[in-house]
Order: C-alpha cells, then sequence, then structure tokens
C-alpha cells in the first residue's frame, strides 16, 4: 500500500490552539502560562500519520496573563510591576485659575535618582517608517499602556504633533495611524523624534541624562533650548515643549495655544536641584475654553507649579491630548477624555506619538 507524505509550509505565523496548559497560571507568583502554538518556521515537515514529530511543529509559549507582567528570570514566576521606584502618585490637582476652581486631573513626583524613565521610540515597531511624512506611530495613552513593549505604571502624553494629510486629505488624528511629533524626543539614547519648532516657536526639551551625563554635570535632568546639541552623547530620554517656568517665573507662552483660555494642558517641571520631576495633567472632560469649564490657563498653571516646587516646566501638548493613566493593579487614576469625534459615542482619547512613562 503507497503512503501519501504530506508536506504544508507555514509562513513566519503564530497560531494558538487550545486553552493554555497550566490551569492557575499567569498571574502574579504564579508560574507562566504554557500555550501550544504553531511553530513560527518558513518550512514544518512530518505530518504523516503515525510518523508526527509535535516537536518540529509546535512549540509551547510561557506568558503571563495580567497586563504590565513579565516572567522573573531568577525564580521563573510571573510578576506584575511593583510600585516605580522613587513615584509619589497620585493626588487630585486642586487650584484657582482667576477664581475658578480647577480639580479635574492629576500630579505625580519622582525623585529622578530612583525613577526608571521611559520614552517610546518611533522605530518600535516600526509600521510608520516606510513614508517620511508619517515617522511617529499614533496612540492613546491608554492604547500605549496596553502596548507590552513599554511597560510603566505612569504614563503622560509628551510632544506637540502635526497630523499630516493623508491621500484621503484627512487630517485627523482618529483616522490616520501615523504622524510627526514636533520637537526633540529621545528614548533609550535614540533620537525618536528630531528637535523641531512648534507653531513656528522654537521648543525646548527636558532632558534625563545618562549616567555618564550625570556623574559630569550633577544632577539627573535638565530644561534647556538646543539640547541634542548641547548634551550630545549624554540624552537617556528626552522630551520637548514649550518654556512655561523659567527660574521660577512664568514665561509667556504662544498665541496658538490660546494661555488666557481654560483649557486641558499638560506640563512637567524639575525642582531646583534638578533631581525630581513635577507632572501636571489637568483635563475637566472637555475643551471648552470659558472659564467655568473645568479648565485652565497657562498662567494659573504654572502659578500651581510653582507651589508643588516647580522651579523650571515645560508646557507639553493639550487640549484632547492631555492624558494621564497611572495603574498598579490595584489602583488605577485616569484622566478624563475630551474629545468629539464623528461617528463615535462619547468622548474619546485623543492618539498621541509621544509619552512620558515611569516605570
Amino acid at each position: 500500500m503507497k503512503t501519501t507524505r504530506l508536506l504544508l509550509a507555514f509562513t513566519l505565523v503564530t497560531l494558538t490552539v487550545g486553552a493554555p496548559l497550566l490551569a492557575d497560571c499567569g498571574q502574579d507568583n504564579e508560574l507562566p502560562c504554557i500555550t501550544r502554538t504553531v511553530a513560527e518556521s518558513n518550512w514544518c515537515y512530518g505530518f504523516q500519520w503515525g510518523n508526527l514529530s509535535p516537536a518540529t511543529c509546535w512549540e509551547d509559549v510561557q506568558s503571563c496573563t495580567r497586563p504590565n507582567s513579565a516572567i522573573d528570570p531568577n525564580d521563573g514566576l510571573c510578576h506584575t510591576l511593583g510600585t516605580p521606584r522613587g513615584l509619589t502618585c497620585c493626588t487630585a490637582v486642586s487650584f484657582s485659575a482667576n477664581g475658578y476652581p480647577v480639580t479635574q486631573g492629576y500630579y505625580a513626583n519622582a525623585d529622578l535618582r530612583l525613577a526608571d524613565i521611559v520614552v517610546p521610540n518611533r522605530h518600535v515597531p516600526n509600521t510608520c517608517t516606510q513614508n517620511s511624512q508619517f515617522v511617529n506611530r499614533l496612540e492613546s495613552i491608554p492604547d500605549w499602556f496596553d502596548d507590552y513593549t513599554y511597560k510603566t505604571r505612569l504614563k503622560i502624553n509628551a510632544n506637540f504633533f502635526e497630523v499630516k494629510m493623508d491621500s484621503g486629505g484627512d487630517g485627523n488624528p482618529y483616522f490616520n495611524d501615523c504622524t510627526t511629533a514636533l520637537g526633540l524626543a529621545v528614548s533609550n539614547g535614540s533620537t525618536a523624534s528630531p528637535d523641531s519648532p512648534v507653531h513656528g516657536v522654537p521648543t525646548q526639551t527636558l532632558v534625563f541624562f545618562t549616567a555618564a551625563g550625570v556623574q559630569q554635570y550633577g544632577y539627573e535632568a535638565v530644561i534647556a533650548p538646543n539640547a541634542g546639541t548641547t548634551y550630545q552623547g549624554k540624552i537617556q530620554n528626552a522630551i520637548s515643549g514649550y518654556r512655561l517656568l523659567q527660574d521660577g517665573q512664568y514665561v509667556p507662552q504662544p498665541e496658538a495655544i490660546t494661555p488666557a483660555l481654560y483649557r486641558p494642558r499638560t506640563a512637567v517641571a524639575l525642582t531646583r536641584d534638578n533631581n525630581t520631576l513635577i507632572l501636571v495633567v489637568v483635563n475637566p472632560g472637555n475643551d471648552a475654553g470659558n472659564p467655568t469649564s473645568g479648565g485652565t490657563t497657562m498662567p494659573a498653571l504654572s502659578d500651581y507649579l510653582v507651589s508643588l516646587g516647580a522651579w523650571n516646566a515645560l508646557t507639553l501638548d493639550g487640549s484632547g491630548s492631555s492624558q494621564f493613566l497611572y495603574d498598579d493593579l490595584t489602583q488605577q487614576f485616569r484622566s478624563l477624555p475630551a474629545d468629539d469625534v464623528d461617528g463615535r459615542p462619547g468622548k474619546q482619547f485623543r492618539p498621541v506619538p509621544v509619552f512620558l512613562g515611569i516605570r
């Protein structure tokens, strides 16, 4: 009797079959779950009755089931990320903008001598690098939070950005996957966005130094113009925006961001010793701009930052871009979404290309 040999080809796909092979797995302090999948291989031979080689065509993949968790190589167990070292979070904002209360939003402090800073890289993943006009991937802060590539406990939005018009003429960040971030952004020593102005106004940069930079300058971070040139080779991570505070004094903001209107805002600041980071996001869930909207003016925000101990500060992207999300798997603090989008019910979190995270 002639035996027919069946040849199957698989091209870089992974198909999950069946449930995890371990029960009660993948949670904190548990063994990872094991899922049997088709091996990622160009060719998979041996499918013949009585001659099946599981080791050839199948593989057992270990994974943790909770977000922001990973397998610790020291004990082989799943561990969720704990409270970030040096981070004090999260306190509701509470101040007055010309007599009108501002209470929707959060602030946090991070001791940069302990904290681990994360900024995403446009090349990881590289979905937007094929077109020079669209060099940064857009995701909302909740979407970035779910991306296992950049595990952090806290994320806020960062650089301003310009949504390029696509071939259909649609410049809406909700319908374009990619855009161009404005101002210098550095991710783990690699440039994620080059230095550039916003609305024709030069940006300044919050620089987090490498170990060599900390040793040379004697502090963890700095806010400065032309940072890419001044601190070349000493930048571990960086984000950019407009200078908001200079030595404790308010710096007038560009009219393009309507500083006198009561709007959602995001800002970051350093204390006088450049070792403590202050992060503030105000978002009342709308961008009405009027005094009773719950938003803040830029002068009022700068005064609030000074009351928190800020000495130098940056304005980051505001309006619907202003987003704050902290989650340690026991509690969550999330700013309100503010955008109305045609065809989508309820308020939306705006996709943004760059965030500042604390792991």
